[in-house]
């Protein structure tokens, strides 16, 4: 976050600092709301101890600080606030005098001397930095976006560190083993092996023919021989369809089971169309394979991937190693996508999970709300008080008897056996994300993030002592409308909330049918796809909808109307979701959903790393399968806007062409209406490779709204390759103030400098004298960027901006 008069954004330093952040001066684009630039940034490991156990390490993300609390008094005391990078997320302890802090939207990681209380070293790394640990003379830093493991040798941190490449989307919390001899890398968006089957129509609702798409639904081949929508409860319906309703042909979600079959939610299976001797009429090729990595395992002698544990949930939040038997332990969240339709998900959509394995073993994965069968969608307020919600963070204890998890949606913490079995609880302060246990006094210290204090906890009695507060400068807006994303208390099972899906804000990369047959059609404005206009005809679309991919919510708020199909006018029309998808007792009121989206109204898009520091396109964007898509220009949108070799508009329709950041308006394509998505994040879409035998998919859904096509078909204007490739460069990194968006088409961006860091100790270099020129010059000529000076003169920190 970045908060209007406050400078707290970027480095300390040993002698001289310099950083780039988001202005509050920016153009409409930036659009600061009560100040603030908020990217919702999840933390990942963001409490520590010293050695010694005698310093708390607490990071500040809101602040962009690391919070050092003195513990020899028996409890927390302030001792001292250190500025670090844009978005801290992870604090490690690497001596009782040395603290690295992996800071997010800078790409770096700050190193921290407790003596002096001065950042004395800046790494730079690959895009998103998420968590850090040391083993075997060198440090492990996952970068989440760029899907790797960094490796810095510690007796050489000027040399280029190692990549070591991660089969799976936004690898981000560490552990070691005891000796040093393994790291595990908890996969976060690693899906649950469910996957989309085109289903949609051959012809649009005007009868033109659409030729890039693969019906394989429709496949007379198919378990269901054709019928479109399938079954989903025997031979017919549940909920059943109201006589002489036809509903729209459409998309299914398959899950492969533990036989490795591809199966719908109604025994169907689909191997042959996958997997098997027919997997091209679903443009897969034969023995496509769909990993499902949850951790990857990595040698330190070598710093290679030794294997995977694959097959445990969808989002591995946290992990720790249980140090009397080492046993690997993750706790997170599992989907349940592959079943149709909104009544029968409600109060069970989603489910945390405790995963536990030997490296060399297999794995038990066990729920950690055993008190709920899931049979009823909602249970008693007792009941629903026992509920974890969001576990963010696990320890064990020395004896490796009991462990402790923090819920970050239900404002606990639970404990639970070396066997999973709850045998204790402990409410805390809202939003708890991370813990420490410190045995020798008897204390766990736990991180209430948005409440911007530590409880102090008794280990032996599991009851809250007190709480300390720290500087948190978490605007009002924020506080106020992030209960209704992340509270799971709103739930009737205490285990749910919105952001069990949109995940920070954000997505849980997959698709989700929520369809209801028993459900009214819905009325919708109707655009020409040819023009991107409004036609006035009236058009409804139907209550079955299909899969539809989980939006995000950065910069949503800007959308006139919401959801794939616009048939939903504002945030305030969601308020049912919380009864007839969460099971909630009654919906929020108007004015807590007002608060609601004026909170959503602070989150932005992050820097795009597709750009360059002065927020110019790349040259070139190569994919994580290597191939390489050069754009026709480093400024301007030549093909987006039809004045290139394609000569394709896609602008009037996704962007209303200087109007709106995305169409108000649905189009009737692909068998029902749809409003052209606002494109943003796209770069995040990357990972679904039905082309690749040889497991490279670190995701089963890609673009459009089911996620059943590939990158190659993001750009479906069939006007050639030089068009599809120039385009696709310009969608990827389409996120930037500068990026050739105009009036309302800008979106909720920031300039791809922000974050950036300099750490000058002596005399600078040639190369660090090149870097600070260019980033005064940024900030002199932009005004999306500022920059701030820090400089340690006889001990004394000043600073400007």
């Amino acid at each position: 976050m970045k908060f209007h008069g406050i400078a707290p954004v970027l480095l300390s330093a040993a002698l001289l600092s310099a950083g780039l952040l988001v202005s509050t001066a920016s153009l409409a684009d930036s659009r600061p709301k009560a100040g603030v630039v908020n990217y919702e940034t999840g933390q990942v490991h963001p409490v520590d101890m010293t050695p010694d156990r005698n310093t708390l390490l607490v990071v500040n993300t809101a602040a962009n600080a690391l919070e050092v609390f003195d513990l020899s008094s028996g409890s927390p005391r302030l001792k001292t606030t250190i500025p670090v990078g844009l978005d801290p997320v992870s604090v490690r302890a690497r001596s009782n005098t040395e603290v690295w802090v992996v800071n997010q939207i800078s790409d770096s990681v700050s190193i921290i001397d407790l003596t002096t209380g001065k950042v004395t070293g800046t790494l730079k790394t690959d895009n998103e930095p998420a968590d850090v640990v040391f083993a075997a003379g060198k440090a492990y830093v996952t970068c989440s976006d760029a899907n790797a493991v960094l490796v810095y040798t510690l007796s050489n941190l000027a040399a280029a560190p190692r990549k070591v490449a991660i089969t799976g989307e936004e690898p981000r919390a560490l552990a070691v083993n005891a000796n040093g001899t393994e790291v595990y890398v908890a996969i976060f968006e690693s899906g649950n092996g469910t996957t989309a089957l085109d289903g949609r129509a051959t012809v649009d609702a005007t009868g033109k023919q659409t030729p890039l798409i693969r019906n394989v639904v429709n496949r007379p081949e198919g378990p269901w021989k054709g019928q479109n929508p399938p079954p989903n409860a025997g031979t017919g319906f549940n909920p059943p369809l109201p006589a002489g309703v036809k509903p729209y042909p459409v998309g299914l979600i398959v899950r492969q089971d533990d036989a490795g079959r591809w199966m719908d939610d109604n025994k169907g299976d689909w191997t042959r169309l996958v997997t098997g001797d027919l997997s091209r009429l679903s443009n897969r090729v034969a023995g496509w394979k769909l990993p499902d990595n949850d951790v990857a395992i990595i040698s330190t002698s070598n710093d290679s991937v030794i294997g995977y544990k694959s097959r445990l949930m969808n989002l591995n939040m946290a992990m720790d190693v249980n140090p009397a038997t080492g046993q690997v332990t993750v706790v997170g969240t599992d989907a349940l996508n592959q079943i149709r339709y909104e009544p029968n998900l409600n109060g069970k959509f989603v489910q945390m999970k405790l995963a536990q394995f030997m490296p060399a073993g297999a794995a038990s994965v066990t729920d950690l709300n055993p008190h709920l069968t899931y049979q009823t969608p909602s249970v008693p307020v007792a009941q629903r008080s026992l509920s974890l919600g969001d576990p963010r963070a696990i320890k064990w204890r020395a004896d490796g008897q009991t462990a402790w998890v923090t819920g970050m949606g239900s404002d606990n913490v639970i404990v639970i056996s070396n066997t999973g079995a709850r045998v204790g609880q402990v409410a805390v302060g809202e939003g708890p994300t991370g813990l420490a246990l410190d045995e020798g006094r008897g204390r766990a210290y736990v991180l209430n993030r948005f409440a911007g204090s530590v409880s102090v906890l008794d280990l032996n009695t599991r009851t809250e002592l007190g709480r300390v507060g720290f500087y948190d400068p978490t605007p009002a807006v924020v506080k106020a409308g992030r209960p209704f994303l992340y509270s799971t208390k709103f739930s009737g099972t205490g285990h749910t909330s919105c952001a069990s899906c949109h995940v920070d804000a954000k997505t849980d990369r997959l698709a989700w049918d929520l369809g209801d047959p028993r459900g009214a059609f819905i009325p919708v404005k109707d655009i020409d796809i040819n023009a991107g206009l409004p036609t006035g005809t009236p058009i409804s679309v139907h209550p079955m909808k299909g899969p539809m991919l989980t939006q995000t919510f950065q910069d949503i708020m800007s959308f006139k109307t919401l959801h794939w199909r616009g048939d939903k006018n504002s945030l305030a029309e969601f308020a049912g979701t919380y009864v007839h998808l969460m099971s909630g007792d009654a919906q929020p009121s108007a004015a807590d959903m007002k608060k609601f989206g004026d909170f959503l109204a602070t989150v932005h898009l992050p820097p795009n790393p597709n750009r360059n520091m002065d927020d110019s396109r790349k040259t070139a964007i190569t994919l994580p399968d290597l191939r390489t898509y050069t754009a026709t220009s480093s400024t301007a949108l030549v093909e987006l806007r039809g004045k290139g070799t394609g000569r394709v508009n896609c602008l009037q329709c996704h962007l209303q062409q200087g109007q709106a950041p995305r169409n108000e308006g649905a189009a009737r394509l692909q068998g029902q209406s749809f409003v052209p998505p606002a494109f943003a994040p796209l770069y995040k879409r990357v990972g679904f490779w039905p082309s690749d035998p040889n497991g490279g998919s670190t995701s089963g859904f890609g673009f459009q709204h089911d996620g059943a096509e590939h990158v190659d078909l993001a750009v479906t204007a069939n006007t050639g390759t030089t068009f599809q490739q120039a385009a696709l460069s310009e969608l990827l990194s389409l996120e930037g103030p500068t990026s050739g968006l105009l009036g309302g088409e800008k979106r909720m961006d920031t300039h791809a400098g922000v974050g950036t860091q300099l750490l000058v100790s002596g005399v600078m270099t040639a190369a660090q004298t090149t870097q600070l020129n260019q980033m005064i010059s940024i900030a002199a000529n932009s005004p999306h960027a500022s920059l701030i000076f820090r400089r340690v003169q006889n001990g004394v920190q000043k600073g400007a901006t």
